[in-house]
């Protein structure tokens, strides 16, 4: 996806645009080697739509024909929380309910038109060529096909590294004597249990509404829970559940999945699966936060940039993935359009302003992570206050204001210093007040709240309350 992405940004500018990819890509939608990622769930944010709109004219009307849903997550998905079934509310904000695979095939076949690209499949990058001198310059990469030949080379004006998770620049930049970029890692010590669902609706129950459901980590002090849940519909009848759990063992196998799946603090999610074919077995995957510190880079080399993974790897718990990386494409192509392709700033200009914007997701999914004791990481003050605020403000998202700034930030329309507007300030500032006193009278009454979210009514855990109606004609 990044490098499809930039790939279509660098054919507005330069002659020729090489994208070379590892796998052989797949003629229908499908998962791939190269994606593991792919198997789990992921959501297209709001601001994600945007950008491959605008990267991809038609990207939003052909994922819609080929299955693709748009829903509205703060209305559509039900969240069953320690205290119940939390509410809905409208903000008009929409993600794309499709498996990674569809979005994948539908911005591959818009790049396929593209008269100046260049698909070198089945093709693995070897290392980069590097020019020495005053100052190191990228000059192409090495690459080999995996059908079998001999390795040949790609010379190019800029390189980008758009591998992802996977990436070897930081080893070939040691070979050739170049110290790569510090990082940034938080990790969790988790990850997901994954699996496909076929739902026919023939068999579905009429008041089963809901798109999506999910049962979200905890973050008391007194009685953490690390493990969440989301089990979301993507195109078709197809629906995908995945299991989160960080500090402890995940579910390996089939057995072990359900097994979990009938413990959980709601039944509803056993019910639904009951009515469902699996048609995948259970996918296991790593989450971790990294990030590779370019902004700061000592020792830069010119004529090359990175994006995507291959720069900034977060923890999918908020599915903002495939976003981050259209927008760096998007920052790409403004540098671009401001300096041109021969601007010898560009890779400095690109790093510093891709920074800018991954702090943003970084902070949101880092920090959640480093709320748990068992997170290995840096909790710097700013870390430990940033989470005290999002406390605050999610107590004070009742107000719609607040909610509605809220829902922006994580689906990254809005920067993370907008929560700090004097509105929302004045608001979460109360909130604060009054989760200080509620806890005060909670220990004075012997955590009486704590008894109270165990006498949560049979109704309200195994069927959620349905919203207010939606109507059809505002997702075109």
């Amino acid at each position: 996806m990044a490098g499809l992405c930039a790939g279509r940004v660098l054919g507005e500018f330069f002659d020729r645009v090489t994208v070379i990819e590892r796998d052989q890509y797949p003629t229908e939608i499908a998962n791939r080697a190269g994606v593991p990622q792919g198997r789990h769930y992921h959501s297209l944010l709001t601001r994600g739509i945007i950008e491959l709109e605008r990267l991809f004219p038609g990207f939003k009307q052909t994922c819609l024909e080929r299955g693709a849903m748009l829903y509205e997550p703060a209305l559509e998905t039900v969240s069953f929380r320690p205290e119940g079934w939390a509410g809905y509310y409208r903000t008009g904000l929409l993600n794309f309910a499709a498996s990674r695979a569809l979005v994948e095939s539908v911005v591959r076949d818009l790049f396929r038109r593209l008269s100046k690209a260049e698909l070198l499949e089945n093709t693995s990058v070897t290392g980069l060529e590097i020019a020495g001198g005053s100052r190191h310059r990228c000059t192409g990469v090495r690459a080999r096909p995996r059908s079998g030949g001999g390795e040949f080379t790609v010379e190019a004006d800029l390189v980008v590294d758009a591998s992802g998770m996977g990436t070897k620049t930081p080893q070939w930049l040691r070979e050739a004597g170049i110290e790569p970029p510090g990082e940034t890692i938080v990790d969790p010590h988790g990850g997901y249990a994954s699996r496909f669902y076929n739902a026919p609706t023939a068999r579905w129950p009429s008041d089963w509404w809901w798109k999506g459901i999910q049962i979200p980590r905890t973050y008391s002090r007194r009685h953490p829970d690390a493990t969440s849940l989301y089990f979301g519909k993507l195109e078709g009848e197809l629906w995908h559940l995945s299991i989160q759990t960080f500090g402890q063992q995940l579910p390996r196998d089939e057995n072990e999945f359900n097994a979990h799946l009938a413990n959980l603090r709601t039944p509803l999610v056993h019910e639904m699966v009951q009515l469902m074919e699996p048609i995948s077995p259970v996918y296991g995957a790593v989450a971790i936060n990294q990030r590779r510190h370019y902004e700061r880079w000592k020792d830069p080399l010119d004529g090359f940039i990175a994006l995507g993974d291959s720069v900034c790897r977060l923890n999918p718990l908020a599915a903002q993935g495939m976003t981050v990386a259209a927008v760096s494409a998007s920052i790409l192509h403004e540098l671009l359009g401001q300096g041109g392709p021969a601007n010898p700033e560009l890779p400095r200009r690109f790093f510093a302003a891709q920074a800018r914007f991954q702090s943003n997701p970084f902070r949101i999914a880092a920090g959640a992570d480093l709320r748990f004791p068992f997170t290995d990481g840096e909790r710097t003050m700013s870390i430990r206050l940033f989470n005290r605020y999002m406390d605050a403000l999610s107590m004070a998202a009742s107000k719609p204001g607040v909610r509605l700034r809220l829902s922006e930030v994580m689906r990254l329309i809005k920067p993370v210093s907008s929560l700090l507007e004097p509105p929302v300030i004045t608001r979460t500032a109360w909130a604060g007040v009054r989760m200080v006193a509620r806890k005060a009278i909670s220990k004075v009454n012997g955590n009486g709240r704590a008894a109270e979210t165990k006498t949560v009514a049979a109704d309200s855990v195994s069927r959620p309350p349905r919203p207010v109606s939606i109507s059809v004609a505002e997702r075109t």
